[in-house]
């Protein structure tokens, strides 16, 4: 038995640093210094796929896939979103902060379902299962594709096994 808990402290762990990697990569992204955020990400698309952490996998493809979107990496210079603003706190763990600006880009654009999944994972990660529900509701309302990336988001893992969340559990 000890053997498990220190394999999943080990997990968890190597969970936390690859969500640090990505958030450097991001910041590389939002300070202009597209080359060295290709690189960074790359590197992690590997090292999250060995791991077995889909999530991270997948954020790290759409990053890279983005950044192939808008041209010449070595020259890329992407203005600081405000979705990957609260991408970024949420990888940091600081829920709070993301919740309270995609609160904030949502009073200014409601249509947003990235925004509205963003402002789910944040309550789950603060706990708030009914909260989280219902912005998750908004975001499949606006996009149903979304309902994948819930499945494999560890984020929601928390608050999954609740009524609220049994709908989505079930699509």
């Amino acid at each position: 038995m000890a053997n498990n808990s220190k394999s999943a402290g080990t997990t968890a762990s190597a969970d936390h640093g690859l969500e640090a990697k990505l958030s450097e990569a991001l910041e590389n992204v939002h300070s202009g210094k597209g080359a060295k955020a290709q690189e960074l990400l790359e590197a992690l698309a590997k090292e999250a796929s060995e791991a077995g952490n889909l999530a991270v996998a997948r954020r790290v493809r759409n990053s890279l896939m983005a950044l192939a979107r808008k041209g010449d990496q070595a020259s890329l210079v992407v203005p600081a979103s405000n979705e990957m603003a609260v991408q970024v706190h949420l990888n940091r763990g600081e829920a709070k902060e993301a919740l309270a600006l995609a609160e904030s880009v949502l009073k200014a654009d409601s249509g947003r379902a990235t925004v509205h999944y963003l402002k789910a994972v944040a309550l789950a990660q603060l706990g708030e299962a009914d909260a989280s529900a219902e912005a998750l509701g908004k975001a499949l309302a606006i996009e149903p594709g979304l309902h994948h990336q819930y499945l494999l988001e560890k984020d929601f893992d928390g608050v999954r096994a609740t009524s609220v969340f049994g709908e989505y559990e079930r699509l």
